[in-house]
């Protein structure tokens, strides 16, 4: 099962879409992507799902780095940005999406969840209220409605769909609450997407590493900062591969996860 990410807080700035379709990068290589990323290097000022899935598809997602500014409210500073930033391109072409498709059925959006695709939508928003069962009925209120973006993440025993919103972890139950499939695809604007090589590049692998010897896993191949620690015994996921270097993701403890790089020949595909 995907793992859900923490929930971002918005505030004042319209990214919505952007921020709704980063979640699955965040899940899939489970590190931070910039929304000001797929705003800019979208071909018009269009806030659409469509227009970020399309950027993502073409240029790929950026991981937030210190070349990043904070999320901006105004779309032509984002794409100014982005403009002086294009030698970052050969970075994003590495999260590029394989593709992405409209679901129009509820069949359709239980299936793509079941498959592993991340999974966006808007709705008209005319209230931001949980009810006490954990539900959230967006269409339910009397307030001039607009559209809103969030991802869908799994289906639930009872029929519904467990979502993820940008209004904070202090909204819903961390930010997330349940919704009727019905209510997602009200809108017509609900897409499932598939990273580029998921399955491919997220290999699980064991190190061959002795018990009792501990290699060092550093932030960059570079050798920049020790991180963590791959021992013997340990099993992870491999996020990228450069070289005779591997970029893997390992499990420290139950609350530490350490990402950063280790030489190919401590790693073992399996």
């Amino acid at each position: 099962m995907k793992p859900i990410p923490p929930a971002i807080d918005q505030a004042h700035i319209n990214n919505c879409t952007a921020v709704a379709v980063c979640y699955g990068l965040k899940s899939a290589y489970n590190r931070d992507f910039d929304p000001n990323w797929l705003i800019g290097m979208k071909r018009t000022l269009n806030m659409s799902l469509q227009g970020n899935l399309d950027a993502l598809m073409q240029y790929g997602g950026l991981p937030i780095g210190e070349y990043s500014i904070e999320p901006v409210l105004i779309t032509t500073q984002a794409q100014e940005w982005a403009k002086r930033n294009t030698r970052l391109l050969s970075v994003a072409q590495k999260y590029k999406i394989d593709g992405y498709a409209r679901i129009e059925s509820e069949s359709s959006l239980q299936a793509a969840l079941n498959r592993g695709e991340y999974v966006v939508f808007s709705a008209t928003v005319k209230t931001r209220t949980v009810d006490a069962n954990g539900l959230y009925r967006p269409y339910s209120g009397s307030e001039m409605g607009y559209a809103h973006a969030m991802s869908a993440w799994r289906g639930n025993p009872d029929g519904t769909i467990r979502i993820l919103n940008s209004w904070g972890a202090n909204w819903g139950e961390q930010g997330q609450a349940n919704m009727l499939a019905s209510d997602i695809l009200r809108g017509g604007d609900c897409w499932a997407y598939r990273v580029k090589g998921d399955g491919e590049l997220r290999i699980p692998f064991e190190s061959t590493v002795s018990d009792g010897f501990k290699v060092r896993i550093y932030s960059d191949r570079y050798k920049s900062d020790v991180v963590g620690y791959l021992r013997g015994v340990d099993y992870g996921t491999i996020l990228d591969k450069e070289g005779d270097w591997r970029e893997v993701t390992v499990a420290q403890t139950d609350d530490l996860t350490v990402t950063g790089w280790v030489k190919s020949k401590y790693v073992e595909e399996v």
